[in-house]
């Protein structure tokens, strides 16, 4: 008595148009998420370059104090040196008593 199962295709056509459309609406979830990250990478590639700049910006200003505090200590230097002749001029010199 051999009684023989009615057979059945799987996946049923249905389930599979459903399946593709689950497919398919899944990879265009990830497609958007996909072009979004690309977006956002995009202005944190810009965001970083202005960072960039902006330090390049401090390095030459820190650079530019660095030369005028040298300039004012030589300065500081050359009027001490004078101030010092100045006064040995000066010392030349005497007052009478009035």
């Amino acid at each position: 008595m051999s009684r023989s199962a009615p057979r059945t295709r799987w996946p049923r056509p249905v389930c599979r148009s459903r399946c593709w459309r689950s497919v398919v609406t899944s990879f265009q979830r990830v497609s958007g998420l996909v072009g979004e990250i690309a977006q956002l990478s995009g202005k944190q590639n810009a965001d970083v370059e202005e960072v960039v700049r902006a330090l390049a910006a401090l390095d030459a200003i820190t650079q530019q104090n660095a030369a005028l505090v040298e300039q004012s200590a030589a300065a500081d230097e050359s009027l001490e040196q004078q101030a010092v002749e100045l006064e040995a001029v000066v010392g030349q010199f005497r007052l009478r008593n009035a």
